[in-house]
């Protein structure tokens, strides 16, 4: 039998065809305020219609036509040729999917990451900044978990290990420094300027110990925010030159908010969501057709009572994969928002919403691990990341679930042990009950009736991950190429 491959559609071809419609009649009108002055010259070069004072650019629709049909192209090529051996910017979201593929791991994979400013302190059920000791105890944590393949910046290094807040200009940087020197499988981490690019990218290459390997796995890059409705900072719009003139992987993110600042329909949101990606994409394809991008789609919705924003209400969840399935139908790839949930501190309500929206995702084909993060990207919770790793294990098992499975061996099996027979003791199960049965780590099977003898799973948790520290040895980067590390990090801090 194979793996799972009929997934939910959420909208038809007519709708799906109008939607794409859309986006492109607003790239036209009204256009998106582009940040970033080389990327609006170099728009203006391929023939958009730039409003350089408003910094409007309005996009003519056979330009995106040509930019979606480039992006096809390089897709199929990127897949028969490559077969995934190279590392992008979707990494950081451990994405595996091409061209109408759905490809998996034999193994369960996951990537740390989120660039949370908070981290929960289970022990005293308190959040406070992130620093950089929380930062390396997270990163020798994940040396310990087979299943974390690239370690970002799940927390930003946002005060040293002195107590002192960092500098803003600096914290990015330190972060990724700090994730270079304690973590043998670096990732994605972030960018807050353009200035602070030729240093990540610096240290970058002293990991991948040459520019070319660099180039091929690239590590401490961005993930790039739009503003909704269409609208690009400035900020990031001169990241994502920066990027596209080295040829690096740009990950676009827009985040639309149903009822704040677009319509309370779901469509209207994905029309202006697939619009900002295609914006951005063709800027950056502008500045250089040789750059990789790659997108995803975290929607929130106006919470009634408060005005607030929810990540995790049905609604969200539907703009997400309605636009996800926009671009799986085109032959690309759009990853969704299951990061982002709303609890703020691990426990049921977390584990609901996280499951709930991942579930969602993988019945439409959109399978994404994300793991310890809570209160819509702001705080990071290794008692949860532990949770979510059980989460994403279960799903990863059920997607893979009929893989191998010998439809010849089912009659035999049984007339073996014959009517009310017992099978505990046979070879076949011996021999196939560990790849075959799921064993969770945290939501243990009940062994019990009485709900007294339950565990408290969040304690459980976090007696898990510390257990896990302790038995774990720590990574420490090489001498010299931590002390080039460092050198790098004191140029960034001299640089004005």
């Amino acid at each position: 039998m194979k793996p799972i491959r009929q997934f939910v559609s959420v909208a038809s071809d007519c709708e799906l065809e109008k939607l794409r419609a859309d986006a492109l009649d607003l790239l036209e009108d009204p256009g998106m305020r582009v940040g970033g002055t080389g990327l609006r010259k170099a728009l203006a070069v391929e023939g958009a219609a730039v409003d350089e004072p408003a910094r409007i650019v309005r996009f003519p629709r056979p330009m995106i036509e040509e930019v979606l049909a480039t992006a096809v192209s390089e897709e199929k090529r990127r897949f028969e040729k490559c077969q995934g051996d190279t590392v992008e910017a979707e990494d950081a979201l451990s994405f595996s999917w091409h061209v109408g593929h759905m490809t998996r791991s034999p193994n369960f994979e996951v990537a740390l990451g989120g660039g949370c400013p908070l981290y929960y302190d289970y022990p005293s059920n308190s959040v406070r900044y992130g620093n950089e000791a929380d930062l390396i105890r997270l990163l020798h944590l994940a040396e310990g978990i087979p299943e974390i393949r690239r370690c970002g910046n799940p927390i930003h290094c946002a005060i040293d290990k002195d107590g002192r807040m960092l500098p803003q200009e600096l914290m990015a940087l330190k972060t990724a420094a700090t994730v270079a020197k304690h973590s043998s499988k670096p990732g994605v981490t972030t960018l807050l300027s353009a200035r602070q690019l030729p240093y990540s990218v610096a240290m970058g290459e002293v990991i991948r110990e040459s520019p070319h390997a660099y180039k091929m796995q690239p590590i401490f890059i961005n993930i790039n925010d739009t503003i909704p409705p269409l609208e690009l900072s400035e900020i990031e719009g001169d990241v994502i030159e920066a990027l596209a003139r080295r040829g690096l992987p740009v990950f676009v993110l827009p985040m639309p908010l149903m009822g704040i600042s677009e319509p309370a329909t779901v469509f209207s949101c994905a029309a202006a969501a697939v619009a900002e990606i295609l914006g951005v994409w063709a800027a950056a394809k502008a500045v250089n057709p040789e750059t990789p991008v790659e997108c995803a789609v975290v929607s929130g919705v106006m919470e009634p009572t408060t005005g607030g924003t929810c990540f995790s209400a049905p609604e969200a969840i539907a703009i997400d994969v309605v636009a996800a399935q926009l671009f799986r139908s085109l032959g690309l790839r759009c990853g969704t928002g299951v990061g982002l949930i709303d609890a703020p501190a691990p426990g049921v309500a977390a584990v609901f919403e996280r499951t709930f929206k991942a579930t969602v995702a993988a019945m439409c084909g959109e399978s994404t691990y994300v793991i310890g993060i809570l209160a819509g990207g702001n705080i990071f919770s290794p008692e949860q990341m532990m949770l979510d790793l059980d989460i994403g294990a279960g799903h990863h098992h059920f997607l893979t679930v009929f893989e191998g499975e010998d439809l010849d061996t089912a009659v035999p099996l049984i007339r073996e042990r014959g009517i009310h027979g017992l099978f505990m003791d046979t070879e076949h199960t011996a021999h196939h009950f560990r790849n075959r049965i799921w064993r969770p780590n945290i939501f243990e099977h009940a062994k019990t009736k009485d709900p007294r003898q339950m565990a408290d799973l969040v304690a459980k948790a976090y007696e898990r991950w510390t257990r896990i520290v302790a038995k774990t040895p720590p990574y420490h980067l090489q001498e010299d190429k931590a002390r080039e590390i460092d050198r790098i990090l004191a140029r960034a801090e001299l640089d004005p």
